[in-house]
């Protein structure tokens, strides 16, 4: 026998109310920016660009992970997971900026 609407509203509301609840906690779950600095994953990301951006990309992949959680993503990233995330966003940047071969169609070699 199915609920009455009334009362698949009124769950539905607790439910929604409970989640809301949660995500601030999941939010607190987040590690710092210094966390993930200090993590292993964080070593070839600091090696390869350096202190600031890095830390410029670890923030922004804190700022994406905490939007995902407050759509209502539930899982929390760990420090390696967020510097990898840093580290693949700046290496996309510098391979975007990589200008392209130029190709060498009538280039003729005497010897």
């Amino acid at each position: 026998m199915e609920a009455p609407q009334a009362e698949r509203t009124t769950t539905g509301r607790v439910i929604e109310a409970h989640m809301e609840g949660l995500r601030p906690a999941r939010l607190r779950e987040l590690p710092s920016v210094n966390a993930v600095l200090n993590s292993a994953a964080a070593s070839q990301l600091l090696e390869r660009f350096g202190h600031v951006t890095s830390t410029n990309a670890i923030r922004v992949a804190l700022e994406e992970a905490r939007a995902a959680l407050q759509s209502g993503v539930a899982s929390v990233p760990t420090e390696e997971e967020l510097a990898l995330r840093a580290l693949i966003s700046l290496d996309d940047e510098d391979r975007s900026g990589l200008r392209p071969a130029t190709h060498l169609h009538s280039v003729h070699i005497q010897s």
